[in-house]
């Protein structure tokens, strides 16, 4: 599949995500290889019920980042941190988006492990 098709496919399902039309963004993102791409499929999973399937996905994923939006779209907190520890070293750059992507902005909020976070790796309160 050309990059410019997967790039449409991935942002149109996040939209989907967004609108919580979960099986048509798992439709978008199924075949997606992109861990980014298969973050959003296994939170579309997660979020549609098939918590399994999820969890099948974040125990194959060797990418923190697709284990963070995964573990986020199961509402487990405990692990979307976990995840996001080991994405640090990536920088602030990369944790800021993801930290405000709405699917862990409205898990993490309020959480006090997130200031502590945000200053570890060099992001403004």
């Amino acid at each position: 599949m050309p990059l410019l098709h997967r790039l449409k496919n991935s942002c149109l399902a996040h939209v989907r995500i967004g609108q919580e039309r979960f099986s048509e963004a798992i439709q978008l993102l199924s075949g997606d290889t992109n861990p980014l791409g298969r973050g959003f499929l296994g939170y579309a999973y997660a979020r549609s019920g098939h918590r399994d399937e999820a969890e099948k996905m974040a125990a194959a994923s060797t990418y923190p980042n697709e284990k963070a939006m995964i573990f986020a779209g199961l509402g487990d907190k405990e692990r979307t941190f976990e995840a996001l520890d080991q994405m640090a070293i990536v920088g602030p750059q990369r944790i800021g988006q993801y930290l405000n992507f709405p699917e862990l902005a409205l898990l993490l909020q309020g959480d006090l492990r997130l200031k502590p976070f945000r200053k570890k790796v060099g992001l403004p309160d």
